[in-house]
């Protein structure tokens, strides 16, 4: 990758931040309510769950058009409330390997989701088949190691910034490593941005160590603002 297309690249997450049209801080927001909500153990899973995942007015990442992951993970609490705490426990156990973790979600999800129409044939999809989602709980979970994969957008971040070869969907490891080394390697090292950031939140919502702006610096290169 060359490093100077990378600080372009995050030349215009900086102008975007600094902009009247930045909209990002609910990203920030959605983090510290998981943080402050999520327990594996709570005795009313479901409600637990439904509290951790933040559905903003303006930015619903859970709700949108033919897009339901939350409403149909819920439905899947109701259908079994023990296998779904389970599902979740192998996902955050970083002592397996992630590509294992994530093959046991998606069968775990398929296997629901055929309980799920049996009851209900109405329900077409359950969202988690592929990568966003996933990525997107070990990102709130673990926020300084993991980010949400949006992989056109990364995709066309690599063709950017002229990476020797380009990534292929499956290759998540890859994603988190380039995330990691633009983290340390660039974001954590400009001031700049950072004081930009800072000024942004105000003192609200989430403040420590996260890859969330890796991911709008990422997400700039083909969507705009996000």
């Amino acid at each position: 990758m060359n490093a100077q297309l990378i600080r372009q690249q995050i030349a215009s997450y900086k102008s975007y931040i600094n902009s009247r049209e930045y909209r990002d801080n609910y990203k920030w927001e959605a983090l510290q309510h998981f943080q402050d909500n999520w327990n594996i153990n709570a005795p009313d899973f479901k409600t637990m769950y439904d509290k951790s995942l933040f559905e903003s007015p303006l930015h619903n990442v859970w709700k949108q058009k033919n897009w339901y992951p939350k409403e149909i993970m819920l439905r899947f609490i109701d259908l079994n409330v023990d296998m779904v705490r389970q599902l979740f426990r192998n996902l955050f156990d970083e002592d397996f390997h992630l590509g294992l973790r994530i093959e046991m979600v998606h069968q775990q999800c398929e296997d629901l989701f055929k309980e799920l129409q049996q009851k209900d044939r109405k329900v077409m999809d359950h969202y988690h088949g592929g990568y966003q989602v996933i990525t997107q709980y070990l990102a709130l979970r673990y926020p300084e190691k993991y980010a949400t994969c949006q992989f056109p957008a990364f995709y066309r971040f690599m063709q950017q910034v002229q990476a020797k070869t380009l990534p292929i969907e499956q290759d998540l490891e890859r994603y988190f490593k380039v995330c990691q080394m633009l983290y340390k390697g660039f974001i954590a090292k400009d001031v700049e941005l950072l004081e930009l950031h800072k000024k942004q939140l105000r003192g609200r919502y989430y403040q420590g160590a996260s890859l969330l702006l890796v991911e709008g610096v990422i997400g700039r290169s083909i969507y705009g603002a996000t």
